[in-house]
């Protein structure tokens, strides 16, 4: 008996996914954020209106993959937890994380990157990320060194000069961290390389459909090399120069960590935003500044990792004809993840609009409702240890004053908006 392939998306069916889930997606910047695109999506909660018509999809045609009715490639989209887990432990054979659109748009600024990676390249590639980043160890080797820098750079928020702190004088700080964290002190003040690498991903934002920035590409990685080659002690490049072979391509991996600080920025801000609107919360985070774990502050950044993940869409493609629970899925078919839907869907059930940092510390067991904050398998964040103990750290550095926040983004005791952005947080000392 022939294997049944994926549910057919009709025409139309395919159109609302493309309106409701797709161009959302894409307008608000996968790469980098559009900040205009970000607060009309922000208005109009888009996310939220994303994850009804997925969940009007999978009513209409099963759990089921579904085929979209696109021209070229087949674009399947998943809709149950159970495939999308199968599909994430099953990278990167049958399902590639270094799909054709994600090595379009990430060869503007990181083309040897080990999400764009495949075979073996792809293989020595993430195991330098693993040993640099130290992935499997909650507390990083550098940790009391990033600390220090934390506490350095975040200490003069807590007393700003009209009592405010919105998201410019935030990230202002927060790259400077980035920059000391992962190149050293020499690099704390080269707003020109956090610039030059904004510049890049707003090319990649476009994948294919723009040319790529070669000069920029170039000056770029000229001036990541200088700051690479003092390997200063207490910093990832330090690890970096102890660690590396040519092939591992270590500044395009660098490259990426400077890059994806920016979301983990994000996440931090969103985060303090949550525990305003949750007096209880913020006041038990506050108990746990004292210790060393920070455990219930990292249960925090992972349930706004949840309820806001900064990698929305999680593609894959089919290396050869692929099994997925019984449906057959054929060779170079896109498989495509949408986040939200399984944090934010029916499957999320009643922790669907909450704010339940618990169920990240009780033993809940999260990855059976499709949760996956830093994806997960084999190309699950590599850094995804180092990004809580620092943001964490962020903080509990932050959370040293009583902050309220202004905009009223987080209602207190409602449905928490699927859609944020980070941009219009203010927080006012009380």
């Amino acid at each position: 008996m022939a294997q049944r392939g994926p549910s057919r998306a009709t025409a139309g069916d395919t159109l609302a996914f493309a309106l409701h889930v797709a161009l959302p997606t894409l307008g608000k910047g996968v790469l980098i954020r559009r900040r205009s695109v970000l607060a009309l999506a922000d208005r109009m909660d888009t996310d939220a209106r994303a994850v009804r018509t997925l969940t009007r999809l999978r009513s209409t045609y099963g759990n089921r993959p579904l085929q979209l009715k696109l021209p070229g490639r087949p674009r399947v989209v998943i809709l149950s937890p159970e495939d999308a887990m199968e599909v994430l432990d099953n990278t990167s054979t049958p399902f590639m994380a270094a799909s054709d659109d994600k090595q379009s748009a990430l060869a503007h600024f990181e083309p040897g990157v080990s999400l764009a990676s495949r075979g073996a390249e792809r293989c020595d590639r993430r195991s330098f990320n693993e040993q640099v980043l130290a992935s499997e160890e909650v507390s990083h080797p550098c940790a009391a060194a990033f600390e220090t820098i934390i506490d350095d750079e975040l200490g003069p928020l807590l007393l700003p000069p009209d009592g405010q702190l919105d998201w410019d004088t935030f990230s202002e700080a927060w790259f400077r961290v980035v920059r000391r964290v992962v190149l050293g002190e020499g690099a704390r003040d080269d707003k020109t390389l956090t610039r030059q690498l904004a510049g890049l991903r707003k090319a990649a934002n476009w994948a294919f459909l723009r040319p790529r920035r070669k000069r920029l590409l170039k000056a770029f990685y000229a001036r990541l090399d200088t700051h690479l080659e003092r390997a200063e002690p207490g910093s990832l490049a330090s690890r970096v120069a102890a660690s590396a072979s040519p092939g591992d391509a270590p500044a395009h991996q660098v490259a990426h960590w400077l890059f994806a600080y920016d979301p983990a920025g994000m996440a931090v801000f969103r985060t303090l935003a949550l525990l305003c609107a949750d007096p209880e919360a913020y006041e038990r985070a506050r108990k746990e500044r004292a210790t060393e774990n920070l455990g219930f502050m990292r249960a925090c950044m992972m349930e706004s990792l949840r309820l806001w993940p900064t990698t929305p869409a999680i593609l894959r493609q089919t290396s050869e004809n692929a099994d997925l629970n019984g449906c057959a899925i054929a060779k170079g078919s896109g498989v495509i993840i949408f986040a939200p839907f399984f944090h934010r869907g029916p499957s999320a059930g009643d922790i669907a609009h909450r704010f339940t940092p618990d169920i990240w510390q009780d033993g809940q067991t999260v990855d059976q409702r499709g949760v996956f904050p830093f994806s997960a398998g084999p190309a699950r964040c590599p850094a995804r240890h180092l990004v809580l103990m620092t943001s964490a750290m962020a903080l509990r550095r932050l959370i040293e004053q009583q902050w309220r926040e202004e905009s009223g983004a987080i209602p207190a005791g409602g449905d928490i908006p699927a859609t944020l952005s980070p941009y219009r947080l203010i927080f006012q000392l009380r």
